[in-house]
């Protein structure tokens, strides 16, 4: 053994007698590299268990090993060898075992083998044989003396029971039956193993300890409800049974075997009366426990999974026994017969006998030894194949939640940006100058930020892919700040629009994304991430702040640093100062970012003394070298031109451009122009060329688009038109063909020979590229898709083409033909006609299997998909710009069967219009469709030529038209919100009628307008509403199932924000005569009602709080559940949620209510009224936030906490 070996050591149960361990009896020596530390054994208790030794650390045991005595056994002489030094205590309690004479030092390690040169006493070695050990008169009490020395990875019981013989000469005779005994040792055991559970237990009994054992293990197993006495028969491995009778069918045998037992014992039959009446072979419990354990050991699993047997046998006779040959236990009745589980030995001693063991070198001893190693390695084999197996589990499943998660995240617009900046040709002379500049100054600097600003066009973003794949970057970074860097890198575009690939939710998902594909492990390291695991995460996206949150845990978790690429902040649609705070709180020393944009306000001021340089101060070398490989290029087979007037058309380039990469790429293309028509390099006509290209980029797209015809004009218009209404991803050239396939020629005032020679049967796909490209004149580029996509993006070039056309250049294409609304216009021309050539089927199923086969095939029928999903959209913002109604465009296209489809094609919320959270059942007309994507004219226009609807439809139509108001002003601004309210208004002067439940759900998120004009249509006087509908069982009576009614200020609660409409509404309240402090039914106030809204999402808004304080709102206001404070502090106590974040909220809301001057007055289940400094620190651990313990101090805070809220202080409590 080289462990260290403590004997009796380490307690593990309330029921373990443990030695007093301050003193022990220690003798060492030193053999090699083992040292050994011998303890005093404990005193043994005579009925109960025992530990007798166990390793200093738990981690190290394998197994427990249970011994039990037979009946007139004791826990230690039936295991002990030889006379004991001293007689049990006369109470028979307990009693100190004497080990064989240790007088002699000597002697004392001859038993281990040891020889004299080994010895070690005083700090010196003598050189004298050690003496002749007598054993005649020693013990070996084999549990403790021996298996410790053997065995160093187990714990070691022994357990007794009141059957002594000698008892019934001094007290009264032993009156508990074997059942009796069977059910203290499963609760003793239980007890010595509450610390412990699971680990698996090998128990060793003699005679009719066996008995008792299996009754304790039928016991055990019935316990199903209660998991500490259930556990033992799960943790039972193996039985080793020292002559434990096992009765068959002839139940007259196992009688004799039993009398032979209780016969030989001192006293006889007169003394255990009442214990053998649970032996009798004809009893019922007999028959219950036999027929128990033996379906226990035929349970159809496989050998190895079933609890192991080993028998030993007698193999002496005891001259008393008169029948089997003189054997107490017959060979035929100490064993089972099962050779798939079972054992079978004999041991050359009589029943009494066969148990004690004289020393380590006793064969019967080693018998026993095998036996228990063999079961020791079969656990600790069973232990690691569990652990691998769990390790594999684990690790599939983290490689599906790893999966699920890149899923969740990846957005389709984040690399088309990437791509279409890759596909542009570049070499690499062009940014040659980058290192030399103040760029490189910063990468070695410890600044978290560096600034590249530049004009429009001068080349920001392909500068800004030029540092995410040169290697020269990280080896900057690496020589300078260490290894282990990460380069991230995000796009804005404004081609997206305000989609999620330029907003701040796709700049979070982008950057989780990139940690995600570089730290397996993020995951596990980072729960925060597990937000977006959640099953309607487009239905219910997390917030931005959750996402921040887990952005920032995942840098901490992140194994590398890193490098942050972001380019186009001018692009960005949204709040540029919020976008610049999110920056700079993610920034540091081992975070940094390299920020590109122009010069547009705020980013100067916000970025004010930040390292920077201006782009197009530092290009001019880079746009030289870009223009003469090019020109270089196209001469690549002619080597008959003037060098050096090439270079001097290149300086003049570079001059020219002012930085402006875009513009040198217009000018170069005009030069190659001339070149092909047989100019030289330094002809006058080559350089007039160069003399006549527009300084301003618009002068130059407005003299490309004026050189053709009034037809080609309108025919790039038209096409530039198509193009900048459809999404960035949709915007296929495939999608281009089908959709200029489908305009109709003929559209007035249009010539009627426009787009004909577009034709789709004259042309391959190659052929309309061309075409494409030269009509619009290099306005639009055409790259490689999305990576594993074979779909070619076409897209505007540059965001200067888009400035052009929406400043002048549509009325410089199309002329007087162009309004606002027009690309509406032809996309709903072109929807309506693609869904009118298909057959619709009135199944919806049907639909939605032709839906998903063409969702997957993403070919021609794709096209149909889109016009299933953006139509509504394009009447939508036709409405918008127009001012006209879609009525009479859409009566011939939509119907209710358009409607379904198009709800199944948008899948789970890809129309953020209609589908997000909206009931399905609510748009199943087109009305519906019309009033959840706001079309106000189509509306008025339906009710007035259609207005005879039902009273229950039209009540249908109120309640959508005040759902949509709320989901339009929390998911699309103000001005959908205008529409919605407007819509609501038509549809109330059809119906004025307005239920609770459309009151309700505007005051929990609705606008005020909406609810202004709701209440016009309610009675004056208090209003008690009632959230659920009747007679008709509505959407919301899975979360509204109680039909109490509640005043408004109930559902104001419900609200997110404390922004200038919440509290408009509330005015709106007050206004009427409303009282803000007004008792609900069910939880009271307005802050009772916004903490059931909102606990179980982890948020508590102090500025709705503070708002309603302002308003009038007695924080301490109390009813049946106590003010507000002493209801969060009753649900804090009382809930099982465990989330370290939840206690961190809640504990903020205590701050939050007691800073409002909430008081608690309440008494806790201890009795005790918690004070105010005592609810601050809620969420607190020995001086520590939760946020900041491990995963143990948490759970034993939270068990404290338990325990101090129903019991109250303890002297060592941490309150």
């Amino acid at each position: 053994m080289d462990a260290t070996l403590v004997k009796a050591g380490n307690a593990s149960g309330p029921a373990v007698n443990i030695p007093d361990q301050s003193s022990p009896e220690v003798s060492r020596l030193t053999s090699g590299t083992t040292l050994k530390v011998l303890r005093s054994c404990p005193s043994i208790l005579a009925d109960s268990i025992t530990q007798l030794w166990a390793p200093i650390n738990n981690s190290d045991i394998v197994a427990d090993l249970c011994f039990v005595h037979g009946l007139g056994g004791h826990p230690q002489d039936t295991w002990n060898y030889g006379k004991a030094t001293k007689s049990s205590p006369p109470d028979g309690s307990a009693l100190q075992h004497q080990p064989r004479d240790r007088s002699s030092f000597s002697a004392r390690f001859a038993r281990l083998g040891l020889k004299k040169k080994q010895l070690v006493q005083n700090e010196a070695v003598t050189d004298q044989a050690p003496a002749a050990v007598d054993e005649s008169n020693t013990c070996c009490f084999w549990p403790y003396d021996l298996v410790p020395d053997d065995f160093d990875n187990v714990r070691i019981l022994t357990y007794g029971y009141d059957s002594h013989p000698s008892h019934f000469y001094r007290r009264s005779t032993n009156q508990m039956t074997i059942t009796q005994h069977a059910t203290q040792l499963l609760q003793q055991i239980t007890n010595a193993r509450g610390e412990c559970r699971g680990r698996p237990i090998i128990f060793v009994a003699h005679s009719l300890g066996g008995r008792l054992v299996k009754d304790m293990f039928i016991q055990s197993r019935k316990f199903e409800y209660q998991a500490k006495f259930l556990d033992v028969s799960n943790c039972t491995f193996a039985i080793i049974f020292f002559g434990t009778p096992h009765p068959g069918a002839n139940a007259a045998r196992y009688g004799e075997i039993v009398s032979n037992i209780v016969g030989s014992l001192p006293g006889g039959f007169s003394v255990y009366k009442e214990v053998l009446r649970g032996l009798k072979p004809d009893g019922e419990k007999l028959s219950n426990i036999n027929a128990d354990f033996n379906d226990v050991l035929n349970k159809n699993i496989p050998a190895q999974e079933k609890i192991q047997i080993y028998n030993f046998q007698e193999g002496k006779p005891i001259s008393s026994v008169k029948f089997f040959d003189g054997k107490v236990v017959p060979d035929t009745s100490s064993f089972f017969n099962r050779r798939d589980i079972e054992q079978v030995s004999f041991i050359a001693e009589n029943h009494m006998d066969m148990c004690r063991f004289k020393s380590a070198r006793a064969a019967r001893y080693m018998d026993f030894k095998a036996a228990l190693r063999g079961y020791l390695d079969e656990i600790k084999t069973k232990r690691a194949q569990i652990a691998v197996r769990t390790r594999m589990e684990s690790d599939q499943h983290a490689i599906a939640e790893h999966e699920d998660l890149r899923q969740c995240l990846e957005f389709k617009e984040r690399f088309v940006r990437q791509q279409q900046i890759e596909s542009l040709a570049t070499i690499e002379e062009t940014f040659t100058w980058l290192w030399s500049s103040p760029f490189v100054t910063w990468l070695q600097s410890s600044s978290p930020l560096f600034w590249i600003s530049g004009n429009p066009a001068s080349g920001k973003s392909v500068l800004m892919s030029h540092i995410a794949q040169n290697s020269k970057t990280l080896e900057i970074l690496e020589q300078v700040h260490g290894p282990n860097w990460q380069v991230v890198y995000h796009f804005f575009d404004f081609r997206v629009g305000d989609s999620i690939g330029n907003n701040l939710e796709g700049l979070l998902r982008s950057f989780l994304l990139q940690l995600l594909q570089n730290n397996p492990n993020l995951l596990l390291l980072t729960p925060e991430l597990r937000v977006f695991l959640a099953k309607d995460l487009v239905i219910s996206r997390p917030s931005i702040n959750a996402m921040h949150k887990a952005s920032k845990q995942s840098i901490r978790a992140c194994s590398t640093r890193l490098f942050v690429l972001l380019d186009g902040l001018d692009e960005y649609e949204g709040q540029k100062v919020e976008l610049v705070t999110l920056i700079n709180s993610l920034s540091s020393k081992d975070v940094r970012f390299c920020l590109a944009s122009r010069a547009d306000p705020p980013y100067p001021d916000a970025l004010e003394g930040v390292p920077s340089f201006e782009m197009q101060r530092l290009n001019n070398p880079g746009i030289k070298a870009f223009t003469v490989q090019t020109l270089q290029n196209f001469f690549s087979h002619s080597k008959h031109y003037d060098h050096i007037a090439l270079q001097v058309i290149a300086d003049e380039i570079a001059q020219r451009s002012r930085g402006v990469f875009l513009w040198a790429r217009f000018a170069i293309f005009e030069l190659i122009d001339g070149l092909t028509r047989g100019e030289t390099v330094d002809s006058a006509a080559l350089r007039q060329r160069l003399e006549e290209v527009p300084q301003e980029l618009r002068d130059i797209y407005s003299r490309i688009f004026c050189r053709g015809t009034q037809g080609d004009r309108e025919t790039a218009g038209l096409i530039l038109l198509l193009l900048t209404l459809v999404g960035s991803v949709e915007n296929t050239v495939e999608m281009l063909r089908e959709a200029v396939d489908l305009l109709p020629r003929n559209l007035v005032p249009f010539q009627t020979s426009i787009l004909s020679s577009f034709d789709k049967d004259s042309m391959n796909d190659h052929a309309f590229q061309r075409a494409v490209l030269a009509a619009t004149g290099g306005t639009i580029e055409i790259f490689n898709p999305i990576p594993k996509s074979s779909k070619s993006l076409i897209r505007l070039s540059h965001r200067t083409v888009k400035s052009y056309l929406d400043l002048r250049g549509w009325q410089k294409l199309l002329g007087d033909n162009f309004y606002h609304g027009l690309g509406h216009y032809l996309w709903l021309q072109i929807c309506s006609k693609t869904l009118r050539l298909q057959k619709w089927k009135p199944q919806w199923s049907s639909l939605w299997e032709e839906t998903r086969r063409h969702r997957e095939a993403l070919d021609a029928p794709y096209f149909w998909n889109y016009a299933l999903r953006q139509l509504p959209v394009h009447a939508m913002l036709f409405e918008e710009e127009v001012q006209k109604s879609s009525f009479q465009l859409l009566s011939s296209v939509l119907s209710t069967e358009f409607v379904g489809a198009h709800q199944l094609a948008c899948g789970s919320g890809e129309c953020e219009w209609c589908c997000l959270g909206l009931p399905w059942h609510l748009v199943r007309k087109p009305i519906h469709l019309a009033i959840s994507h706001g079309w106000l004219k189509y509306v008025e226009d339906y009710l007035s030529v259609k207005g005879r609807e039902t009273s229950q439809e039209l009540s249908n139509m109120t309640r959508l038209a005040a759902l949509c108001a709320c989901k339009k002003t929390s998911t699309n601004g103000p001005t959908r919100a205008v529409e919605c309210d407007h819509i609501l208004a038509v549809v109330l002067r059809h119906n004025p009628l307005v239920e609770d439940i459309d009151i309700i759900g505007v005051l929990i998120k609705g606008p005020p307008a909406a609810l202004r004009i709701l209440l016009q249509y309610r009675d004056p006087g208090k209003l008690r509403l009632t959230p659920l509908r009747s007679p008709e069982k509505s959407w919301h009576d899975g979360l509204w199932k109680n039909r109490k009614q509640y005043g408004p200020f109930y559902f104001v609660g419900g609200r997110n924000s404390a922004d200038a409409e919440t509290e408009e509404v509330i005015n709106i309240l007050l206004e009427r005569g409303e009282d803000i402090n007004d008792l609900c039914v069910l939880l009271e106030t307005v802050l009772h009602g916004h903490l059931q809204n909102h606990e179980l999402c982890n948020v508590f808004n102090d500025e709705l709080a503070e708002m309603l304080v302002r308003k009038g709102l007695d924080i301490n206001r109390s009813g049946p559940y106590g003010n507000t404070l002493e209801y969060l502090w009753h649900s804090a106590n009382e809930s099982a949620e465990d989330s370290v974040e939840r206690q961190e909220m809640l504990q903020l809301a205590f701050c939050h209510l007691i800073n409002h001057g909430s008081v608690n007055r309440r008494r806790d289940p201890n009795g005790l009224v918690p004070s105010l400094d005592e609810i601050r620190n809620f969420a607190v651990w020995k001086g520590e936030a939760l946020s900041t313990v491990t995963r143990e101090e948490y759970n034993a805070w939270r068990k404290e906490r338990r325990r101090y809220y129903m019991e109250g202080p303890l002297d060592s409590s941490p309150h």
